[in-house]
């Protein structure tokens, strides 16, 4: 297990989307646009366009991941994920009147009619970014500083 404290949540960011955008480029962004290098998916509803996701299919010790994009009218009720040196990592649950999908969204998902995401800012010096193991187990690791 790894830990990481920080100093509490900081600054609200609302991102209101507009159809066709990226959904993790809009994210991605705005974090970048207001200096929020780390911070936390607190709510996101949304309809989507295009959906490309990836989820695993097993619990083998490296696992098979299932990658699917698929277009349509998808109804999003949760966006939830971490956001660490400006790299979201985010998981969705959404429906098309057919199938509900629960998964990690990809790039080049796009939303459709809304897009509202909220996000706050994770305080104090955390300097950290993902790193995905050959496992499929992701593990913090402090990234170079680069003045420093």
């Amino acid at each position: 297990m790894q830990t990481v404290v920080g100093q509490g949540l900081g600054r609200i960011l609302i991102i209101n989307a507009h159809r066709g955008e990226n959904v993790i480029r809009t994210i991605t962004d705005a974090v970048k646009q207001n200096n929020m290098p780390n911070a936390v998916i607190l709510s996101g509803v949304a309809t989507f366009q295009k959906l490309n996701t990836h989820s695993v299919n097993n619990s083998n010790v490296i696992p098979e991941e299932t990658h699917v994009t698929v277009d349509g009218a998808y109804e999003v009720t949760g966006v939830d994920g971490l956001i660490l040196n400006y790299v979201p990592h985010i998981h969705i649950a959404a429906q098309d009147h057919g199938k509900t999908v629960i998964a990690h969204l990809e790039n080049d998902t796009e939303f459709l009619y809304v897009g509202e995401i909220i996000i706050g800012e994770i305080l104090g010096d955390i300097n950290l970014e993902r790193e995905k193991k050959e496992t499929g187990e992701s593990i913090y690791v402090e990234r170079k500083r680069e003045n420093g």
